[in-house]
């Protein structure tokens, strides 16, 4: 359940970033060239790619509460998935440096800044953070996602009650040492 719902809230934060850079590259084009503007070039705007599913298989209490206190910018600078082998590994480094750099999208560059805690707490409405207004009302998109693949009304309200607790969830997940050289054997 902990990777659905990372992968749930991953491909959300993205989404929710793509759609702050578009509307800010938007802003600086007159209505004319807006409406001129066909389907290819939309698809042209730099916008970030999903990242390489390892961030999402990680389970791990110290992976996880380091990623938590992880900033967005961060977190989609890691290398873009294998299945798109038509662009660089790096990607999304690549376009999140050029942001920071031109400076030019300011309400992209707050959100960027954001931790995927600060997140998770706007979405579940614990917090409140101006930069990611907007993203609160994906909470039901979150449900209705799960509604649609066919989970149980159990399954979704144990989702919902993770959702909520997901930092307390693995600061309290015990760490099972080997008895014989001390590693890692198991986490719970």
């Amino acid at each position: 359940m902990t990777r659905k719902l990372k992968q749930i809230l991953i491909n959300l934060i993205l989404n929710f970033v793509n759609n702050s850079i578009i509307k800010e590259e938007e802003i600086g084009m007159s209505i004319q060239k807006r409406k001129k503007r066909n389907k290819w070039e939309v698809n042209s705007i730099y916008i970030l790619k999903k990242i390489n599913q390892d961030i999402i298989s990680k389970i791990n209490r110290e992976y996880n509460l380091n990623l938590l206190s992880s900033k967005l910018k961060d977190i989609f600078s890691q290398d873009i998935t294998q299945k798109i082998n038509s662009l660089d590994k790096d990607y999304n480094k690549k376009i999140i440096d050029d942001i920071y750099k031109n400076n030019k999208k300011e309400k992209t560059i707050n959100i960027l800044n954001m931790t995927l805690l600060q997140c998770i707490n706007h979405l579940t409405k614990k917090e409140f953070y101006p930069e990611l207004q907007g993203f609160e009302n994906e909470y039901e998109n979150i449900i209705n996602i799960l509604k649609n693949s066919g989970e149980t009304d159990e399954y979704i309200k144990l989702f919902k009650d993770l959702l909520g607790r997901f930092e307390e969830f693995y600061r309290n997940k015990k760490i099972y040492k080997c008895k014989e050289n001390g590693e890692t054997k198991r986490q719970k």
